[in-house]
Formats: structure tokens, sequence, C-alpha cells
């Protein structure tokens, strides 16, 4: 799954150009905040020219649509019509509120003949939305994953958009997506520093320390450092074969836990291993697509 998702606005021809090579696993052509109220219709109706050169190196495209339902469901269409990958829901109030607008998505695809269904990732802007996180997370087999809006949820608490602000809110995102076995996306802080390599790169390690699929970034140069940090290290692998050919020979001598290097392992560990080794799999076969 995604390490990086690139916003890209989607009423700008000069970044539509360049994002094809900007080497994200995901584009989310931007049709809300990015985009200005009298640009979002034309945006909306070149969509599907826009989706187009986004992905012809070969990245999924998303959309991220409105909140009014009024455009919410335009939004969507052009988004079905034109090829999309999936959507963001922005602002999302509810498990209800998502299971409406993929019947839009679904309605489309059969006026349509589309089929592939349209995926979701649920975007929760507001700390009143948190205790909605686990129904909003199970809402619908096409949400694959959340996300919790940074600048929006620090704003809901009166609160900077700092690390120390975000941290639980997002934590609790997090733990909703990882509980219903959905991805999860995002830092624990806000993605608008990212001349800040540093704080960038501390972000997205952290995070994938705490399980995190991936993250989204709003310039081109934080999606090397998301590739980085979101993948396993060689390191990291290496440990991982080590643990699993290690608990191999100790089933074998009928041995549960045992240490290794001086940390005791058993098979919370081992599976550990199994899902890094599987992840890092994954992420290879996508760079060399």
């Amino acid at each position: 799954m995604y390490r990086s998702l690139l916003y890209v606005p989607a009423s700008s021809e000069r970044f539509i150009a360049k994002s094809a090579l900007c080497g994200a696993d995901a584009i989310i052509l931007d049709l809300e905040d990015s985009v200005a109220p009298a640009q979002k219709e034309g945006a909306r109706n070149r969509l599907a020219s826009s989706i187009k050169r986004c992905a012809a190196a070969g990245a999924d495209i998303w959309v991220r649509i409105n909140r009014p339902l009024s455009a919410a469901v335009r939004d969507i269409e052009a988004s079905v019509l034109g090829g999309a990958k999936g959507i963001l829901i922005t602002k999302v109030e509810g498990a209800e509120h998502v299971r409406l607008l993929l019947e839009v998505a679904e309605r489309t695809e059969r006026d349509h003949d589309r089929r592939e269904p349209l995926q979701a990732i649920a975007v929760i802007e507001s700390v009143k939305i948190l205790a909605k996180a686990d129904d909003i997370a199970r809402a619908h087999e096409r949400v694959i994953g959340l996300m919790g809006g940074s600048e929006d949820l620090a704003l809901s608490m009166g609160a900077n958009p700092t690390h120390e602000a975000l941290k639980i809110p997002k934590m609790l995102v997090h733990m909703a997506a990882a509980g219903a076995g959905k991805y999860s996306f995002g830092l624990f802080g806000s993605v608008a520093d990212y001349k800040d390599v540093r704080l960038m790169r501390e972000l997205a390690e952290e995070a994938f320390g705490h399980g995190v699929t991936g993250a989204t970034c709003v310039h081109p140069s934080v999606v090397p450092i998301l590739n980085n940090a979101f993948a396993p290290s060689d390191a990291d692998v290496a440990r991982a074969q080590l643990i699993i050919e290690t608990a191999r020979q100790q089933t074998e001598r009928g041995v549960g836990a045992y240490s290794l290097e001086g940390r005791m392992v058993d098979e919370p560990v081992v599976e550990r291993a199994r899902q890094l080794l599987e992840r890092a799999r994954r992420h290879r076969r996508a760079d060399a697509s």
C-alpha cells in the first residue's frame, strides 16, 4: 500500500504536468482546499484528462472531494467517470455520511458500466468526530483506510498544529483504522512545514514505528522522505529474516519463547517479522513496476 500520497491542486496545469514524475505511490488530485471556489467547476470538468496525465508513470490517482453534498456528488461522479482509483471523503461526520457518498459512487458505476469499485479513505477533521472513528472505519467495505486532517483537527481544538497537539487525536484515528483492519495514513504532526527536511523525516519515522501505512505530503520534495521512511530498511529486513529462521529452528526443537541477541522472542515477535517482510516485498514490487 501507499507510502507517499502527493496532493496536487486539480486546477493547476503546471503541477499536474510535473506530478507523474515525482515518484509518489499515489497522487491526490485536490478539488477541495487548494482550489479556489471560482476554479472548482473547471477543475472538475478537466478531471478525466488530469487523471490520465497524473497516472502516466503508474501511480494510483485519488481525488479529494468537497464537503457540501451538492459539490461532493458532482466530484464523485467526475471521479468515477474519470477513472480515479478512489476518493478522500473530507470532513466526515459519521458512518452514514460515508455510506451515503459511496451510494452515489455505486449508482454512477452502474449507470456507466464501470467495473472497478471506487475506493475511499475517510478523513476525520474534527475532535468531536473522533468518538465515531471506529464506526467510520467499518462503515463500508470500500473504505480502505482512515486519515486525520491536521489543520482542521487543530482548528477544532483551538490549538496550533504542533506534534504535541496532534499526536493524541491522530493516534486515535490510527488505532481505529488498525482495529478495523484498515490502512492508516498520516504523520503525528502537520505536513505544512515541508521545507523542514529533518522534521519531515522524524515525523515519518515515528509514524512508521507506530504502524502507520504511509502519509500525504504537499510538496514533491517530501515524497522520497516518505518512500524511504515507510519502507522497511535493509537492516529491518535482515533482522526479520533472522527472527523467522531462528523461530523455525526453535520450533523444530519444541521451544516456544527464546532469547535472540539479548531480546525475548515469542509468537507476536515472529508474526511482526513476517508482516514486515511482506511489507518490504510489496514495496519492492511497486518500485520495480
